[in-house]
């Protein structure tokens, strides 16, 4: 495969997190903390699971490796640059720690489908679905982190433009204070669409218009 090619994937995953994380979590919503055990139980009682909710956990979760092949490229195309490397370091890791949390999130959701219209108790059921939406709002650091280091590297590099590095930045403070919101606040929802929304426009910008390729360390001549 050519460079380019795995370029556009990369600039592509970005995008395609965003859109299959809103599609998945529409098709698999759950209920949320702020109700009674009893009610939460009640709920998935009502709303037992369908094949489109499985669909959607899958598409939920498949999305997060999008988002892991988009911070992948920003670090192949940020670790060489000057005063970069740093920056595309914190990028991929936060992209890795985001995908692993957010997938250790799944299995509560999974359980709390599958058992909950057989009768599984209130107080279980409740604490499965409290595990899942823990993990969805302490996902908000390291998606915080990606912004943060993407942004970064954008305004010291140049590998998109510096307005949306510093929009990325923004983004970061704004998902980093909407954890301390209230559960059955809505700040955590609109925190978590700017973030797809700069993730969607930082993903087109760099398929308009990927950068130039810098030159690595290991090609750069040593001197005495």
């Amino acid at each position: 495969m050519s460079s380019s090619f795995i370029g556009r994937l990369g600039a592509a995953g970005a995008i395609a997190y965003g859109v299959m994380e809103i599609v998945g979590d529409n098709l698999s919503t759950t209920t949320d903390s702020t109700q009674t055990p009893k009610q939460i139980a009640a709920y998935f009682a009502a709303n037992p699971a369908t094949p489109s909710t499985w669909a959607g956990i899958y598409i939920e979760s498949l999305g997060l490796f999008a988002l892991l092949i988009f911070s992948a490229y920003i670090w192949s195309i940020g670790r060489d640059r000057a005063g970069g490397a740093l920056l595309a370091v914190l990028a991929l890791s936060a992209g890795i720690v985001q995908t692993a949390a957010m997938l250790a999130a799944e299995p509560a959701k999974i359980a709390a489908f599958y058992r909950g219209a057989q009768g599984l108790d209130p107080q279980v059921l409740a604490s499965l679905q409290d595990m899942n939406n823990s993990l969805f709002y302490l996902g908000f650091m390291p998606q915080a982190l990606l912004a943060a280091a993407a942004g970064g590297l954008a305004i010291r590099t140049g590998i998109f433009p510096a307005w949306l590095g510093w929009a990325g930045l923004v983004v970061a403070i704004a998902m980093l204070a909407s954890i301390a919101a209230p559960p059955d606040s809505n700040l955590h929802t609109q925190a978590n669409v700017v973030f797809f929304l700069w993730l969607t426009v930082t993903g087109g910008m760099l398929l308009w218009r990927a950068p130039k390729n810098a030159p690595s360390y290991s090609k750069v001549p040593a001197t005495v």
